[in-house]
């Protein structure tokens, strides 16, 4: 026959059983449609609601860290991606994205370690050269060399390039006024009016503190 027969209600009650511990999942699935479709806030709530019906879903907590990096709450991104770390310590994708979010937060030694733990853990990684670059940025450059090379990329109108180095020198030293400033030049030369504000008010708040 073309068809299988249909399955027994034996059966389909022993699906529906397993089916009804996986409710985390059709949330995580949808909070990923939402994620890729850059509506974080939905994500987010996706993600949480998986996490209600299992709270050790490490995959969940730490798409709701990467949740919170898009929408550049750093804070709780780090504090996100700890909480999948305890629950799942083997994970390499959570590594790489504490990776990600130390960089964000200016602690270049702790964002390196991250990074070379997801390197031991996923050596056949496609994106290792790039992760190694990283690391080499974050261990032997400056933050004053970065700034300064920006600047340079900028004075060249090459905003992409001198985006890429006053990140760079924010995640050596989040604490620099005058590259929040730069970076917020950068985005209205980009048209990006909202990362011009925020990078503009972040300058403000460090110069009174």
């Amino acid at each position: 026959s073309l068809y299988p027969d249909a399955p027994d209600r034996e059966k389909v009650e022993e699906w529906m059983e397993k089916l009804s511990g996986r409710l985390d999942v059709g949330f995580f699935n949808r909070g990923v449609e939402y994620y890729e479709a850059k509506n974080f806030p939905k994500a987010l709530e996706s993600f949480e609601q998986a996490m209600a019906y299992n709270p050790k879903f490490d995959e969940a907590q730490r798409m709701m860290g990467f949740v919170y990096i898009q929408t550049k709450d750093v804070p709780s991104a780090l504090q996100a991606l700890e909480s999948a770390l305890e629950m799942n310590p083997d994970s390499p994708e959570t590594h790489y994205a504490l990776g990600v979010a130390n960089t964000l937060a200016g602690k270049a030694q702790e964002a390196a370690r991250h990074y070379e733990k997801y390197k031991a853990m996923a050596p056949q990684a496609e994106d290792l050269d790039v992760v190694n670059k990283w690391i080499a940025r974050l261990q032997t450059k400056s933050a004053a060399d970065l700034y300064n090379r920006g600047v340079d990329f900028y004075d060249q109108g090459k905003y992409d390039e001198a985006q890429k180095e006053f990140l760079d020198a924010l995640a050596l030293d989040a604490a620099v006024p005058e590259a929040h400033r730069a970076l917020g030049l950068v985005y209205l030369q980009k048209k990006d009016l909202a990362e011009a504000e925020q990078s503009f008010l972040q300058a403000l708040r460090l110069k009174e503190d």
